[in-house]
């Protein structure tokens, strides 16, 4: 279930949940396979950061302010 605002976990505890995951992605043969074990990695870390909302705490100060991504509509009203 996806938490409606991004939830920020200590830094150990996201790596630990992102290894679990890597984990449960790849079949027991595949481990040495490093381009499945790199793809692994990408899908865990969209299904933490984009499904679950969950991210490591390290990037929490990178967040733009409030209302950085808002679109102004009046740039795109007709000036006639």
């Amino acid at each position: 279930m996806r938490n409606e605002n991004p939830v920020y976990i200590a830094d150990s505890l996201w790596e630990g949940m992102r290894a679990g995951a890597v984990a449960s992605f790849l079949h027991p043969l595949e481990r040495n396979e490093p381009c499945l074990v790199s793809l692994a990695e990408v899908k865990a870390d969209e299904w933490l950061m984009f499904e679950l909302n969950i991210w490591p705490e390290s990037i929490q100060s990178d967040e733009p302010p409030p209302g950085y991504f808002d679109i102004d509509e009046s740039a795109f009203e007709d000036a006639a």
